[in-house]
C-alpha cells in the first residue's frame, strides 16, 4: 500500500528525500519520480534511477530523489502533486505520494 507524505520547500533550492521501503529488497529495481500540478496533468518533471533517484541500500529498501534548484526555477509556486513508483515492467507499483507545497523565494 502506498503511503502519503506531504511536503514543503522553496522554489530553486536543492532538495533531497530520503526515502525507505520498510521490510523490501529494492536492489536492481527501476524507480521514478513525478511531480506536476494535479493529477492526470501535464508533469513537470520527473527523476529515474540515475537520473536523479539513488538507491543507497538496496537491501533494507532506502533511496534518494534529489531534486536540483534548476528543477523548479521554472515553476510557479503553489501547490503540486507527486509520486514515486517502481517503474520495472509488469511490478509497476505507487510506492508513496502526496502534495508538494512549493513556497516562493524570497530573493531573486
Amino acid at each position: 500500500m502506498a503511503t502519503k507524505t506531504d511536503i514543503s520547500f522553496f522554489k530553486g533550492e536543492d532538495v533531497t528525500l530520503a526515502v525507505t521501503v520498510t521490510g523490501t529488497v529494492i536492489t536492481g529495481w527501476g524507480l521514478s519520480c513525478s511531480i506536476g500540478k494535479g493529477y492526470g496533468q501535464t508533469v513537470a518533471f520527473t527523476k529515474a534511477v540515475g537520473t536523479g533517484i539513488a538507491i543507497t541500500d538496496g537491501a533494507v529498501g532506502k533511496f534518494e530523489v534529489s531534486i536540483a534548484d534548476t528543477d523548479t526555477d521554472a515553476l510557479s509556486s503553489g501547490k503540486y502533486v507527486w509520486d514515486i513508483k517502481r517503474s520495472d515492467a509488469g511490478q509497476e507499483v505507487v510506492l508513496c505520494y502526496g502534495e508538494l507545497s512549493l513556497k516562493p523565494k524570497v530573493a531573486a
